[in-house]
């Protein structure tokens, strides 16, 4: 991770005003040190915030697409109903970041530090989350569809009413994560555990629960 930075060469203060206010162009905010800012609703579309300090930064419904976020320390943040669209976080820390109902479409987070961190209700169609550490994250009814997350670790995570197709959980680590009995019958056929024309009879004889819970280590609620 980069080492950050202070913004000797403009206020803190000044230059939150001049971002609120559209009139920044200071759009290159690479490794400066930025914890506990508050940007809410602000447009930093396209910026460079990579290795930069924004923990505990406030950044509600902010303006962040295509925004480059790699190897930042986005911990306890608040990134809630954000678009991020196709930002790209990799490497970056987010434990703990609050990103309940952001967008965060085709976004990059492969190999990111998202332990505990809340995507409730967040879109992440098409993002890319290879290898990402998801450890006791909250996913309840995120959009999961299209999204690619080989290797990733959801150990611990809640899944419950998450929307998945067409997802790539191949290789992916699910000990003791929730999942609800109503995606039983999608994440058997999307983790190709059993053939379509076998689900319907698992489900209601309740193997498919225990199939779950056999081959990864899932917790059906």
């Amino acid at each position: 991770m980069t080492a950050t930075h202070s913004c000797d060469w403009m206020d803190k203060k000044e230059l939150v005003k001049q971002i609120m206010n559209g009139k920044s162009k200071w759009h290159n905010l690479g490794g400066v040190d930025l914890r506990r800012v508050r940007l809410p609703n602000s447009n930093l579309k396209g910026s460079n915030l990579g290795g930069a300090n924004l923990s505990e930064a406030n950044l509600k419904s902010a303006y962040l697409r295509a925004a480059n976020f790699g190897g930042a320390d986005l911990g306890y943040a608040n990134l809630s109903k954000a678009d991020m669209q196709c930002a790209c976080f990799g490497g970056a820390n987010m434990g703990y970041t609050n990103f309940s109902s952001a967008d965060l479409r085709g976004a990059n987070m492969s190999g990111a530090y998202l332990g505990y961190a809340n995507l409730s209700n967040a879109n992440l169609q098409d993002a890319y989350m290879w290898g990402a550490y998801l450890k006791g994250a909250n996913l309840r009814r995120a959009n999961l569809r299209n999204a690619y997350f080989k290797g990733a670790n959801f150990k611990s995570a809640d899944l419950r009413g998450a929307v998945v197709g067409n997802t790539d959980f191949r290789g992916a680590s699910f000990e003791n994560a929730l999942i609800s009995r109503a995606q039983a019958a999608t994440l058997l056929i999307t983790l190709s555990l059993t053939k379509t024309d076998n689900v319907k009879t698992l489900v209601r004889t309740g193997q498919a629960f225990k199939l779950l819970k056999h081959e990864l280590g899932a917790r059906v609620v």
